[in-house]
């Protein structure tokens, strides 16, 4: 299926269909493969630009760093281009000129430093002096797909596993959101005549099967894209940098199993009021302009967690106490009154307040309730021993609950 070739990276066309190139809500569109030349610079640039994954590992305000080529280049810099993995391609007609299938990201890296160093002047940082890593740039050794013969369908469905393969259920996946558009595509071009979306289990096996990886995984990356693309129909302040913090929500156990958010297990639709009560927490008219000295309800996709814990003892914690401690702080936080932390501190510190209340209370009452054991009843009296241990199992029970 795939023959080695050495290549120059000039005959090398980026893939402008790429999924991992998803930054907003529109369709990508299909480009062909006479007009991918035209695309180059532009993608060029996109891959350019980003900022490293770790930014957007380490804070979900930053922007979508799933195309950096930074720390490559850096790489690159030292050692020279080095083919751990293969670059994948496949040749448009007999042109001479290929598609990168995978390797986008290193073929993009390659086209930018050659361009950078035939510009540079000497003595300039991207002027790449060492004549053997200019060489490692300057061929290429790609596998080429083999195409003859086969239907544009078997080619696509071939360029489907090799990704699903490598950037999905592999170890080198996708952003969240490019793979959950990559998966909701391939999903509704399994019957075209479906026009609107709805979750067949079906359609999430074949799904499951091509890109190997689990069915829970097809349904929850569905679930995930799908709830991103109504936020962003709802507010346009949504942005790709947000897909992480709205999956957190979405799937959020405690928010979802205990009212605060309604979900449609077949179309994946939020209900009006589940849109705004998303769009109120995550506060995306203001999350990215805030002061430094302001904090929002919720700081990152982490913090989910810790507000769907207080919703959850808002709404069925045994203790009526608890419980309306609770709906205090989820409401305070919400009008932004306290801050998330401070409201799950306080609450952890309350129900372990009351676990001690209501522990002292069953010892007192089990105290009241058994026979009172006094001293004289253990002196010389063998046969009370068994009394008297109690006693002590007790006190240091008591003990215990004093120091927690």
């Amino acid at each position: 299926m795939l023959k080695p070739k050495e290549v120059s990276p000039e005959s090398l066309l980026l893939d402008p269909n790429n999924p991992r190139l998803t930054q907003n809500f529109k369709s990508q569109g299909y480009v062909k493969d006479e007009d991918a030349e035209d695309e180059q610079d532009s993608l060029l640039d996109m891959f350019k630009k980003a900022p490293p994954p770790s930014a957007l590992q380490s804070n979900e305000d930053e922007e979508d760093g799933s195309v950096f080529i930074g720390d490559l280049k850096n790489s690159i810099k030292q050692i020279g281009f080095v083919r751990i993995q293969n670059i994948i391609v496949r040749e448009i007609g007999s042109t001479g000129k290929y598609i990168v299938i995978e390797g986008n990201r290193r073929v993009a890296t390659i086209k930018i430093m050659l361009r950078d160093h035939e510009q540079a002047n000497p003595g300039n940082n991207d002027k790449i002096d060492d004549p053997d890593i200019l060489a490692s740039l300057e061929n290429l050794e790609v596998m080429v797909l083999q195409t003859e013969g086969k239907t544009q369908e078997q080619i696509q469905n071939e360029i489907k596993t090799i990704l699903g393969l490598r950037h999905i259920g592999g170890n080198l996946e996708w952003e969240p959101l490019p793979k959950g558009r990559n998966i909701f595509e391939e999903y509704m071009k399994l019957w075209p005549e479906d026009a609107s979306f709805t979750w067949d289990p079906k359609k999430g096996n074949v799904i499951a099967d091509i890109l190997a990886i689990s069915r829970p995984k097809v349904r929850k990356s569905l679930l995930d894209y799908l709830c991103w693309v109504q936020m962003g129909k709802f507010n346009n302040n949504v942005k790709a940098k947000h897909f992480s913090l709205i999956s957190a929500c979405v799937s959020n156990t405690n928010l979802k199993s205990h009212g605060f958010l309604a979900i449609d297990d077949k179309t994946f639709e939020l209900s009006a009021e589940s849109q705004s009560k998303i769009n109120d927490i995550c506060e995306f008219d203001q999350r990215d302009n805030r002061p430094d000295e302001e904090e929002n309800i919720l700081k990152d996709p982490k913090a989910v967690g810790r507000l769907g814990n207080i919703f959850k003892d808002s709404k069925y914690n045994e203790n009526t106490s608890v419980r309306d401690f609770a709906k205090g702080v989820f409401q305070e936080v919400l009008d932004r009154e306290r801050r998330l932390d401070d409201a799950y501190t306080a609450l952890t510190a309350f129900k372990k307040q009351n676990q001690w209340v209501d522990s002292v209370k069953k010892l007192m009452e089990k105290q009241e309730n058994e026979p009172k054991l006094t001293p004289d009843k253990f002196l010389n009296q063998g046969a009370e021993l068994e009394e008297k241990a109690d006693l002590e199992r007790l006190v240091k029970r008591f003990l215990i609950l004093m120091e927690t």
